[in-house]
């Protein structure tokens, strides 16, 4: 996964994540494999679900949670590697991300706050006062 980070205000950063298809396959083919052990449908035992019915019946959430768990290592890694210490919830639109297992996936929307790593503070003496 490559990050890339980069500062757009004084307490804002931009988080970019690329995501190799490969990464992607082997996510989506590891869900679909814990579901169809886990699933109960009616016409098959438990624990032996085909693949393909798993992928039709639930494919669009299983790519969904795929998308949110990538997105969410992604984000603890960048915050790990780049020392940021996030003011708030990061602000991203999971919808606008698109989730390929052919092409390398981006996420260029998810935005978060972080401190600056060596604010500038100065301390001056207090004002004197006259009496």
């Amino acid at each position: 996964m490559q990050i890339t980070v980069e500062t757009v205000g004084l307490c804002r950063k931009r988080i970019q994540l690329v995501i190799p298809p490969e990464r992607v396959k082997e996510e989506v083919n590891e869900y679909i494999r814990q579901a169809s052990t886990t699933l109960r449908i009616p016409g098959f035992r438990p624990g032996h679900v085909p693949r393909a019915v798993v992928e039709q019946r639930y494919g669009k959430a299983i790519r969904k949670d795929v998308k949110e768990s990538l997105v969410n290592d992604g984000y603890q890694q960048a915050l790990k590697e780049h020392n940021i210490q996030p003011l708030s919830t990061p602000q991203v639109d999971l919808e606008a991300i698109p989730l390929d297992e052919k092409t390398a996936s981006r996420s260029t929307s998810s935005s978060t706050r972080g401190r600056s790593s060596n604010p500038k503070i100065t301390v001056g003496s207090p004002p004197r006062r006259n009496r």
